[in-house]
Order: structure tokens, then sequence, then C-alpha cells
């Protein structure tokens, strides 16, 4: 993945935070645009007070920025405003998650203080780097203000993002003979801080923070500012070298004899996924251009940007109409529908056949020809074109291709629950347990499949297992057994608990109203638990129901089959691939009413 100065860039319109909670009383922000609209340039001031001793501040930036002229006083134990020494100041690099990204950082502490201010100014090379006005960052703030102004023959195009109840906004323009000057505030009223980032198998973050997304262009691009982003980065990469006659070769030899345009079009997807080893390195531009093609194979080694454009190159040498595609992944703040880079953070390769796209996302390991990766779908993308880009929705692999089947034998004996169980896993639905099975040493992979099981079937003692891999599928099976806990007396009754049922397969049971969550790919997951007993058996509370709410679709059929079998079916329905903050209420309703469903359990004579 190829996130994070793309996200840094999202979030970067605050360009510093602090440790240790200090209390912002207010952050100003001008931003003066040049006459030519090459770059911008950025007047900070920070203004606010320490809680606790030596509170670190930080203030990054990348290699397409400078900081200058930053300067720090505060108020001493003796009540006097005084200056921190330029010694006090450290730069540093800034470590993330990506193997190199070359984000830099200012650094300085200050003691407990009832006043601080510093300011600086923060220089850009690339306007298309101006992409968002954040007002909510993670810590205390009271306000925030941004203070645009751009040349009179620019536009300044924006859109307002998740703006909430807790702030008050203010804004105002203006137009003079020289400039055109933009005015936009928020106050704070709700000083708690957002909720931490929980992960897990499902991708589940926090909503984005208010924020307005925004390009400056030339005016006459004011109708069409798609055309400035397809633009730049076409511009990017026209320098580019083509394919050399060795990486040509290699891939000629790889793709055979073959004439069929689908055949060729696996056999190149399959070449770069299996070929490329997917490593971040970001630094400056790099962040977004990609490296030469030949680079890329010869080092046998590349992120999506990469990959991505060693695809497009390769396709364009056997005549496919390819494209490049900015894309936003489901854990992204934005989607990419607005044409600023910020809202991208993923980029990808696809082929226009007739009316339709293939998707090519190497990154993904197990991702099959002809379908979107589980990242992308749901969202969209922008398609770099010759004269200007277009945003195309990427539709979620219907749930039909993604059934995911759970079966489940028990037989009582002696008063054991115990028997064999058979699930399955198809495409989308398979892709995480087939990169497990594929990239993780035996003992990996084993404590692994124990844990997702044991998620997944509360309490249930896996006895054995063997593992069926296909190109789209994955399926495992084997005996188990419920613990004795499953089953208590209820009078001259017989209470089974179904909290081992396979029903959510890992959905977290309540979603916050700040939070959204990608649920990966569409779902369509269906259970069968058949209970065999020894002697004829009595079913107490038989029940056919069905629960709906929105978009989630839930089934639970509870009865007898023959004289001495119950049979359990439950079906889960979600034909979406992101669950919204705005769905979260009803979310939460859909799985409190399954639970109580659940929680009746099978009574038995």
């Amino acid at each position: 993945m190829h996130k994070t100065l793309f996200n840094l860039l999202a979030l970067s319109c605050l360009h510093s935070f602090a440790e240790k909670e200090p209390h912002f009383k207010s952050i100003i922000q001008h931003i003066t645009v040049n006459d030519v609209g090459k770059g911008f340039r950025t007047d900070v001031i920070c203004r606010g007070y320490t809680t606790s001793h030596a509170t670190r501040f930080t203030i990054s930036f990348t290699e397409l920025e400078s900081i200058e002229d930053l300067t720090v006083v505060f108020k001493n134990e003796k009540n006097k405003i005084v200056k921190l020494g330029k010694d006090n100041i450290t730069q540093r690099a800034i470590l993330t998650d990506n193997f190199y990204t070359g984000i830099k950082s200012l650094q300085f502490e200050l003691p407990q203080t009832e006043y601080f201010e510093y300011h600086y100014i923060q220089n850009s090379t690339d306007l298309m780097l101006l992409t968002s006005l954040f007002f909510k960052p993670e810590k205390y703030v009271d306000t925030v203000t941004y203070d645009i102004r751009i040349p009179q023959n620019y536009s300044l195009l924006y859109r307002f993002f998740e703006l909430d109840t807790t702030a008050t906004f203010f804004f105002d323009s203006l137009k003079t003979d020289h400039e055109k000057r933009f005015y936009i505030s928020c106050i704070n009223h709700n000083k708690s801080n957002h909720l931490k980032y929980k992960s897990g198998m499902f991708t589940r973050n926090n909503i984005q923070v208010p924020s307005v997304q925004l390009i400056a262009v030339p005016a006459k691009y004011e109708s069409n500012p798609e055309t400035v982003l397809n633009n730049w980065y076409s511009k990017l990469i026209e320098s580019l070298p083509a394919l050399n006659d060795n990486t040509l070769g290699e891939v000629i030899k790889y793709v055979g004899s073959t004439t069929d345009q689908d055949s060729i079009g696996r056999k190149v997807f399959r070449f770069v996924q299996s070929k490329i080893k997917y490593i971040d390195i970001e630094n400056g531009i790099q962040a977004f251009k990609p490296h030469d093609a030949n680079d890329t194979y010869l080092n046998k080694e590349g992120d999506c940007k990469d990959m991505a454009f060693l695809l497009y190159q390769i396709l364009k040498h056997y005549n496919y109409n390819a494209r490049l595609a900015l894309v936003a992944t489901t854990d992204h703040y934005y989607d990419m529908d607005f044409p600023t880079i910020a809202c991208a953070n993923h980029i990808i390769c696809v082929i226009k056949k007739g009316d339709k796209y293939i998707y090519l996302d190497a990154t993904e390991d197990e991702c099959e020809y002809g379908f979107p990766s589980m990242q992308i779908q749901g969202r969209h993308m922008f398609l770099l074109g010759d004269s200007a880009g277009t945003y195309h929705y990427i539709q979620p692999v219907p749930a039909s291709e993604n059934r995911c089947e759970f079966m489940i034998k028990l037989n009582l004996n002696q008063h054991e629950l115990a028997g064999t169980y058979f699930y399955s896993f198809n495409h989308a639905s398979a892709v995480l347990y087939r990169t497990f099975s594929n990239q993780l040493k035996k003992n990996d992979f084993n404590a692994t499949m124990n844990s997702i099981l044991g998620d997944l079937t509360p309490g249930v003692n896996y006895k054995s297992r063997s593992v069926t891999l296909t190109d789209s599928s994955f399926s495992v099976n084997g005996s188990l057994a419920l613990p004795d806990s499953s089953t208590l007396n209820y009078s001259d009754k017989k209470y089974l608990r179904l909290s081992f049922a396979p029903y959510l397969d890992l959905l977290p049971r309540s979603l916050s109203k700040h939070e959204r969550m990608s649920t990966l790919c569409t779902l369509n997951k269906n259970s069968e638990i058949f209970i065999s007993f020894p002697d004829e058996v009595k079913l107490i509370n038989a029940r056919d129901i069905e629960i709906s709410e929105g978009a989630f679709q839930f089934r639970l059929s509870i009865a007898k089959t023959g004289s001495k079998e119950i049979k359990v079916n439950l079906s889960l329905g979600y034909d979406d691939v992101v669950i919204k903050s705005e769905q979260a209420e009803s979310y939460n309703k859909f799985i409190a009413q399954i639970k109580y469903e659940l929680n009746k359990g099978i009574i038995y004579q």
C-alpha cells in the first residue's frame, strides 16, 4: 500500500502536533499562492499553554517542503516571556510503517507554562500539495483559522467534509484588484479526544475529523479541474523511459506464444504479482511518481505506483487499452471523487475492455485477474488519460461470488456433542485465508487458523484440520467437539447454547457513531448445523425469523428434520463493503437482535 505521504497530505495543513496534551488556544495559518501558481507559502502561528513538564512539539514536513524562521517563545516560572534557543530545536526523521518516506521533523520541548507561541514559514514547491484544511487535531485546540490568498487569475475549488455539531464554522471570501482571499475559521466546543484506532480482521477506523478539501487551479479550468490533476500526473510520468530489450525479453518469455488477449492479460498480471516484491519507498516527488519500470523489474521490488506503471508499460507493448488510475482504498479518509491528490492513497493499472474495466492491483498477492482487489471495492478511482481524467466507481464483487458455507454435523453420544465440520470460502472471502496459507510457515499458519477459528466459533475444540486451496477458494474440514458447558439442564429440558454458531465471521459486536468500517468484501454467509440424537427428540422452541436493518439481512431457522435430528440454518448478507458512521445505530441494532435470538439457544427434550 502507498499511504503515508498521501495521508500526510490529508492532514498536513495542521503541520505540528505535540505530546502530553498541550492546549492550543489558536492555530492560524496564512496560505499564499505565488503569482505564477508554482507553489505556496504558509505562515503558521500557534498559541497555547502546557499542563506538564517536557512537552514535546513536532513540526513535520516532506522533501517537497521546507521550514524557515521557526521561533518559539514561552512564559517561564518567573512570569517572563523568553525565547527558546536554537540549540534546543532538533531535526529528526519520522519513522512510519513504510520502508522509507523521507518525512522529516523539527522538534522541541517546553516546560509547563501558561503561555507559549511559536511561528514559522513553510514553503511548498508544488501547488498540488495544497489539498485540504484540517480543523480538529487529536489534541486539544480551541480555534483553527485559515487565511488563503490566491492570484486573481486562479480559482479555489473546495468541499466541506464531515462537519459536525461540536464546532462552529465561519467562512468568508473577498476579491480585490490583485487577489482573491478566503477566510475559514473553526471554533471547537467539544474538547474530548477522538476514539483510538481499532483494527483487526476487518478494517475499522475513526471517521475523518472536519476538514475542507480544496484545489487551486487556473481560472480557465474552474469548470473542469480534473484536467489540472490529470495533466499534473501525466507530466510526472512522460519523461520515464520505455521498457528496454532485457525487460521485454523476460516478459515475452513468461507470456509465451499465446495470442489470446485475455490469456496475455492474465499472464502479465501474474508476472508482476509474482516477480515484484512490495516495498514502500517514498521520498519527495517519488511519493507520487513511479520509478523507471526497468529498474522496478531489475530490482524485483516496488510499491503500488511502481507495480502499476510496470503493468501499464507491458500492456501497452501488447496493445492493450491500459490506463493508470488514482484510487482511494476502503480505509482511506476520503474517496477519490474530488480532484486533489489527498483523496487518493493508492495507484492501480486498468484495462478498458468494451464498456467495462479490468482492475489490476498487483500489491494484493491473492487478487484474481478480472476481480477488483478487496481494498478498492466500493470506492472511486480517477482514470488518467490523454486529455482529461475521469471518475469511475468500482462496483463491489457481488455477494453471490463471495459465498461462505459453514457446515457442522454433531452427534450426541454419552453426553458429548462431537462431529465434523466443513467451511468453504470463495473469491474475496477466501483472499485472507489463501494469503495466510501461501505466505506463513506451517506453525505460524496453524497458530493463525487456531486463532481465527476460535474467534469464529467460540469454545469449539477443533481436533483435526485439513486445508484445500484452489485459485479462487479456500476450504477447511475436520473433526470438532463442543465443551460440556454448551448444554445445560433446564428443569426437565435441555438448553443448547448457540454461541458456537459461525454467523458473524469476526465482525465487531458494535460500532461507535464516530467509526466507519470496511467488511473487505460483500457478505454472503450461510451456516448449516445438524444435531443428531440417539433417541427421539422434542424441539421446544422451533422458529424461523428474519431480521432486516437497511442493507443488513439475517435469517435464523431452527427445525426438526427427522425424529432424531434438529437442523439450524443461519444466513447473513450485506451487499456493500463499507459500514458508514451514519449506519452505526442500525448496525448495532441489527447485531443486538441477532444476539438476542441466538441467546435463546435450542431447548429440547
